[in-house]
């Protein structure tokens, strides 16, 4: 007896415009804010991904060096006296390594699983095997941090030994996660700003901007209960729109309306609408000869009825 439940995400949105609904102001800052870190990532690419892949490349070649001595290492005093397990965390390391470095081989021949014959759901043993190797990995790093600093009557090198593998961990961590994160949250900072712009194969036109209608305010349009008029604020700074800023409407095929002045830098580093992604210079283009096509032909009418008359 109860409502059905809509499970096809376009059916869903078809039923939520045909309903007269729109996205919320926080669901249109959402959108916002990830057209803008897709901007700040590509610009943090173009900048510094050259520089960034060759640090990649000399911490893995530290890496398999540390790797290879720590082996040797093992190799000559596993069985060294020690009030703490280092030589079995070696061990446990070097199979950690290896699991992941043939990690679709196991998926794929041992636990039975092929993405393109089974589909793209994992079954449950895969879920596991993916997990426990991941929490391997991570929990590896905490264990011998602990070890060393209960270690008291030990192999001074193996000691040595895992030092060096929990700097390879630390430098790992550094360049693959907290490198990219914080320049990309600087650059994202900066786009915002407007103190970094985007090539100009990727930003607007400085003039495109006065090509798009400015739209007096009104408060009864400029409201979101109000289907048929406008956001009650601007997507990119979240302010409500007043009198005081002026205000333009994009060429979309949707309607949406920004202040002029975060539009104008928003088009600094894009040539799409912060919302839909729509690309304003070509929309801008189509819509100019749309008018011409218009006007030509209203005047083409107004002679041929001059003619008749």
């Amino acid at each position: 007896g109860g409502l059905p439940l809509v499970r096809d995400p376009e059916l869903l949105d078809e039923l939520v415009n045909s309903a007269g609904g729109g996205p919320t102001r926080q669901e249109s800052h959402q959108a916002v804010r990830e057209n803008l870190l897709q901007i700040a990532l590509d610009a943090s690419v173009a900048r510094c991904g050259a520089c960034w892949l060759a640090l990649l490349a000399l911490v893995s070649l530290f890496v398999v060096i540390v790797l290879i001595w720590s082996e040797n290492i093992y190799d000559a005093h596993s069985k060294d006296a020690c009030d703490q397990p280092l030589a079995m965390m070696l061990r446990c390391l070097y199979i950690i390594i290896i699991i992941n470095i043939f990690r679709r081989e196991i998926i794929k021949c041992v636990l039975c699983y092929d993405m393109a014959r089974d589909g793209p759901v994992p079954p449950q043993r895969v879920r596991i095997f993916e997990q426990t190797s991941c929490a391997a990995a991570v929990t590896w790093p905490l264990l011998a941090v602990y070890m060393l600093s209960h270690a008291k009557t030990c192999s001074s090198e193996l000691q040595k030994a895992v030092r060096m593998i929990m700097v390879c961990y630390i430098a790992g961590a550094a360049v693959v996660a907290v490198l990219p994160v914080l320049f990309v949250s600087v650059m994202l900072c900066l786009v915002r700003r407007g103190l970094v712009h985007a090539p100009r194969s990727a930003s607007a036109p400085d003039n495109l901007i006065d090509e798009f209608p400015v739209i007096p305010f009104d408060a009864t349009l400029f409201d979101d209960d109000n289907a048929e008029g406008y956001a009650s604020s601007c997507s990119i700074c979240i302010e409500d729109f007043d009198a005081a800023l002026s205000i333009s409407q994009t060429p979309c095929t949707q309607t949406h309306v920004f202040h002029t002045e975060c539009l104008r830098g928003w088009l600094k580093c894009s040539q799409t609408c912060p919302l839909c992604r729509q690309n304003l210079v070509e929309a801008s283009a189509s819509s100019i000869e749309s008018g011409q096509r218009s006007g030509g032909t209203s005047h083409s009418s107004g002679t041929a009825e001059g003619v008749r008359a």
